[in-house]
């Protein structure tokens, strides 16, 4: 196929006359940049198999990495794969860093948090609550690009039932919380009750040029439905053909044109995109897997023009060519039998690079497809019994062959049907398409016409150019941010402190110390034009301790002339999810027909404002440094904010600031979101309170003599009074160096603080009011509505310098190495059931590298649970030379 491009271009340069060569060396300039692109800076696709459809809360999820090079599906030089977890809110709970070993990686995360030492110490781990969580994966490299091909999947995590195994009995649910600050998601938008977008075929509708309108139709919920209709004060009539798709042939006159469309026994209308008066539009026949038949219409202002037309699948290219718009129509034969499969991208492009009209197509090649096939050794399974399965795994010949695959059985009658797409369609459709697609698998069932129009049709609706033409033909710049990872590194700038322009031939000096501090690292490199320092750093697991310091040849750099901004605080940001995607987790609301499992799981959800609901408080973190307090208050983590400022380049100013920077409304008299405040200061020990609670411990502060705590939850009287000076916390920002390097500032928003303790081990449970004593006589005044702010100080032997915190040109911080993976839970039961033993496992068997032998065959072992009777068996691999395959079958 590359050869039959370049004898293309070939053919192109050579049977043209003089007058429009050099608006041929121009296009054809433009198809050699999208064509040496691909091999220079390859894009990579990820997709993750996870070992089960949904979750309940504290459970872990195991899931097995497949990672490509976009263009081939074959293996890629990427070694680093991130893999991270979402709150329902956006903010990054957790993030796995795994070593990719043949395209390929396995790992797992715990939905709970266990996350920083003074969380636990103040109420253990906690379980992540219910909602939708997102799990996303990529390497640097793909930060590249655009974010959108970032693998993302929603995930329902429910309600763990209040009986343990009670699956059956009760619905799980899932309750909605939302926090007034710290949202990082995108707003949604809101849908109305019918919702039409008008598609024409190559993007334009032009006056006077018959043009294919596709459209599709959604409700509410986001997600197509069935609706009939017709163009306003005319005779063309159309409905939808699949999944809210439909089309129309339309010839545009410039006037205003609207839509009738029939929905629910009701009438809406909406206007079509405008018409233009110059352009050109683009009609594709699909002659069933052999040719592209492309006829492109004009206005006069085209005639004589010679344009480029280009046709890539997956990035790469697989044709070119330029024609001449003599008569103001040109026609192309675009042979694809030997292009792979996939959804491929034509465009249609003039001298200046400039797209005047594109849409996707689909190449539906013949290639034949490997067969995994599972063979139970019985066929039906009691309680605890031992299962065991016979997998075989042929070539689309009947060839047996050698390869692994993922692997996992769970209880079908508590999946959750798999409207997103798997392995296969990941890989050669959606991941090239925008937007959501129900049931992808749909377009691959069968091979008929109907499939074929709604494929088409999807082509035409959610169509992408996710491989931006722009920066690939040249015409606008591509800057390669971050370095294709092949093995762990450490990257950063070298910046001016003051302009944070880059500082070019600087010396970095770094040593790595691996967490069993047997062998320390020591780097030297020198910045180029762009600051930009890298270092390759050899495999660990854990969390090294990382020094830069940067200087010149002759003499160490002071700390007023450098700053130092690592590569690893350009993370993606939350995106915004679509309404339909959290409909993929309910079963009332997408109309599936199982009615076992519709009963079974039912999400429930409270909004803001019901008895049931609970403030959602979440923090902006990375790693594994958050803590989240979902029920009584929230933490942070002073100490690893701080260090995802500077990874920025930035510098902290004060607790204020500080949290201003989290979202919420602070007044220096006290207040932050309107309430009044009470701060707690302590040290590693315990809180700043009285041992005697009927000797309360006073602190003077500026204009106010002490606060009051008025503890009285049992009508006892007890009193315990804590008074920090609001002074030193916020104005010595010279001595404490703005944060007074706190470790943790954690606060309520409720009235109650149940889990705190005083040095003398009682219980600080329901604030119900303060009392603040003014100096002078008789000068005190009643609080009832407060917040409670906690702040744990670092020891003094941790405390920073001043010396040492303004030394910018010197870094001291960590470095995450590779993840350790949990192992699955696989209990086994020799002797067969033991009175009174329950298992409740949901995933019965999950190995994310299931290996045949020579001859395809593989065989695996496991036991039931306690209650499982039907099973579901997904396996998922994808061989050397990039070719996709699945299984997904009950037994």
């Amino acid at each position: 196929m590359k050869k039959y491009i370049f004898i293309s271009i070939i053919l192109a340069l050579t049977h043209l006359h003089s007058i429009a060569q050099t608006a041929v060396e121009l296009l054809t300039r433009y198809a050699v940049n999208v064509y040496q692109f691909e091999n220079i800076y390859p894009q990579e696709k990820v997709f993750l198999q996870f070992d089960n459809t949904s979750y309940f809360t504290g459970e872990t999820l195991f899931f097995k990495a497949y990672v490509v090079n976009a263009s081939n599906l074959r293996l890629t030089p990427s070694k680093v794969l991130y893999v991270e977890l979402l709150s329902p809110d956006g903010v990054i709970l957790k993030q796995e860093k795994l070593k990719i070993t043949e395209g390929q990686a396995d790992g797992s995360i715990e939905l709970m948090d266990n996350s920083t030492r003074q969380a636990r110490e103040l109420r253990g781990v906690m379980n992540y609550p219910s909602g939708y969580y997102e799990v996303r994966a990529y390497t640097a490299n793909m930060l590249n690009f655009n974010y959108n091909t970032l693998f993302s999947r929603i995930l329902a995590v429910y309600e763990r039932p209040e009986t343990d195994g009670d699956y059956y009995t009760n619905s799980p649910s899932i309750q909605i919380r939302k926090s007034s600050v710290d949202q990082k998601r995108p707003q949604t938008a809101i849908l109305q009750n019918l919702n039409v977008e008008f598609y024409p075929e190559g993007g334009h509708l032009i006056v006077g040029k018959p043009c294919n309108v596709a459209f599709k139709a959604t409700t509410d919920n986001g997600m197509g439905v069935f609706v009939s209709g017709k163009l306003t004060d005319t005779d063309i009539l159309f409905e939808t053909v699949h999944d809210g798709m439909g089309s129309f042939v339309y010839t545009p006159d410039g006037k205003r044109q609207s839509a009738e469309f029939i929905f629910n026994n009701k009438t809406f209308k909406f206007d079509l995109p405008n018409s233009e008066y110059s352009g050109c539009i683009i009609n594709v026949e699909d002659e069933r897997d052999v040719n592209f038949k492309v006829e492109i219409l004009s206005t006069p202002d085209f005639r004589a023009d010679t344009l480029g037309l280009t046709l890539t699948c997956r990035g790469e290219l697989i044709y070119f060519d330029t024609l001449t718009l003599y008569n103001l129509k040109a026609l192309k034969t675009i042979p694809i039998y030997k292009a792979p499969e996939g959804v491929c991208r034509l465009n249609l492009f003039n001298r200046d690079g400039a797209i005047i009209c594109s849409r996707s197509i689909y190449n539906n090649s013949k290639s034949t497809i490997p067969q995994l096939t599972v063979k139970p050794n019985k066929s039906h399974y009691g309680p605890f019994e031992k299962i065991e399965l016979e997998f075989s795994l042929k070539e689309g010949m009947g060839i047996p062959f050698k390869d692994r695959f993922c692997l996992s059985v769970r209880d079908s009658r508590l999946s959750i049907p798999e409207h997103y797409d798997d392995l296969r369609t990941a890989m050669l459709l959606s991941s090239d398409l925008k937007g959501l697609i129900y049931k992808p698998e749909y377009y691959f069932e069968s091979d008929n016409e109907n499939r074929a129009a709604a494929l088409d049709l999807l082509m035409l609706v959610q169509g992408w150019d996710r491989y931006e033409w722009s920066k690939m033909a040249g015409v606008s710049e591509f800057k390669e941010v971050h370095r294709m990872e092949d093995s762990i590194m450490f990257n950063g700038w070298i910046l001016s402190p003051l302009t944070k322009k880059p500082m070019e031939g600087v010396k970095v000096l770094a040593a790595v110390v691996p967490p069993d501090k047997t062998k320390t690292e020591r780097f030297t490199c020198i910045t180029d034009k762009n600051g930009y320092f890298g270092l390759n750093i050899s495999d660990f697991e854990g969390e090294a301790y990382v020094t830069i310091n940067t200087g010149t040849k002759r003499k160490k750099l002071t700390a007023t002339n450098a700053r130092i901004k690592l590569e690893r605080s350009l993370t993606p940001p939350a995106r915004a999810l679509e309404t339909s995607e959290t409909l993929f987790c309910d079963f009332q609301k997408t109309g599936i027909d199982n009615t076992m499992v519709a009963n079974i799981i039912k999400p429930k959800i409270y909004n803001e404002g019901d008895e049931e609901n609970y403030l959602l408080p979440e923090v902006e973190v990375k790693g594994e440094r958050i803590f989240i307090d979902y029920y009584t208050f929230k933490a942070y983590d002073v100490n690893s904010d701080v260090e995802v400022e500077m990874d920025g380049g930035e510098y902290t100013t004060d607790v204020l600031g500080y949290l201003i920077d989290k979202g919420y409304a602070v007044s220096l008299r006290g207040e932050i979101n309107g309430r009044h405040v009470l701060w707690l200061i302590r040290n590693k020990n315990g809180l700043y309170s009285s041992r005697n609670r009927q000797s309360p411990l006073s602190i003077d502060t500026k204009n106010i003599e002490s606060l009051m705590v008025f503890d009285n939850p049992m009508g006892l009287g007890a009193v315990m009074a804590i008074s920090p000076s609001y002074s030193d916390l916020f104005n010595n920002a010279d001595k404490n160096y703005g944060f007074g390097n706190p470790e943790m500032i954690s606060f309520s928003n409720d009235l109650g603080y149940d889990q705190l303790f005083d040095d003398s081990n009682y219980p600080i449970s329901s604030f119900h009011s303060i009392r603040i004593d003014y100096p002078g006589e008789n000068s005190a005044g009643w609080i009832q509505n407060f917040m409670v702010v906690d702040i744990m100080m670092k020891d003094n032997k941790d405390q920073s310098s001043r010396k040492e915190l303004l030394n910018i040109g010197k870094r001291i911080t960590t470095l995450k190495g590779y993840s350790d993976s949990h192992e699955f839970y696989n209990p086994t039961y020799p002797e067969g059931p033991v009175m009174g033993d329950v298992d409740y496992r949901r995933t019965l068997y999950w190995n994310p590298n299931v290996i045949t032998d020579q001859m395809g065959r593989a065989k695996v072992e496991f036991y039931n649970n306690s209650f499982s009777t039907e099973f579901n068996a997904v396996g998922t691999g994808i061989t050397k030379s990039g070719t996709p395959y699945i299984m997904n079958v009950n037994f």
